[in-house]
């Protein structure tokens, strides 16, 4: 066989596979889609339902939840939004979408290291330092006392 019978065998034989690849049907390849996990966020396990709806509740149960500062000898008590407390509810949202979805990053890795135990959700905590320093220093006026018998060492 010479040279060109050779090169025109060998071009019949690549189109007809590729002629075979493209006619042969389409089998559906599915991976196996675990189930879905336990999601918790703060040790408490969420309800089922829309993310954002679920985030929006939870902030507005954690923002209330009271909390008590100490500080010398008066004990301030108020919630954790009024000592300037929140949590971001669309990073929430998304962190809830992503651990509900089977197939999401955040489900599988978790699922490799812990098996099916429930996924426990960190909270996006929020501080507004702001809020706080006004209710601290409000207090720090009605605390704070000259000093009475100040001596400087020689």
């Amino acid at each position: 066989m010479d040279l060109r019978t050779s090169a025109a065998v060998g071009c019949l034989c690549i189109a007809g596979a590729l002629a075979g690849v493209g006619l042969a049907p389409e089998a559906e390849v599915r991976a196996a889609t675990p189930a879905p996990l336990e999601v918790r966020a703060g040790g408490d396990a969420l309800d089922a339902g829309d993310a954002a709806e679920v985030a929006r509740s939870l902030a507005e149960r954690w923002g209330s939840e009271p909390i008590a500062l100490v500080v010398g000898e008066e004990r301030i008590e108020a919630t954790r939004a009024e000592l300037g407390g929140a949590l971001d509810v669309e990073t929430l949202a998304a962190r809830i979408e992503a651990a509900r979805d089977p197939r999401s990053l955040t489900a599988r890795f978790h699922r490799q290291v812990a098996g099916d135990a429930p996924i426990d959700l960190p909270l996006p905590v929020r501080f507004d330092a702001d809020v706080a320093r006004g209710l601290l220093l409000e207090r720090k006026d009605r605390l704070d006392v000259a000093p009475r018998d100040a001596r400087g060492n020689p």
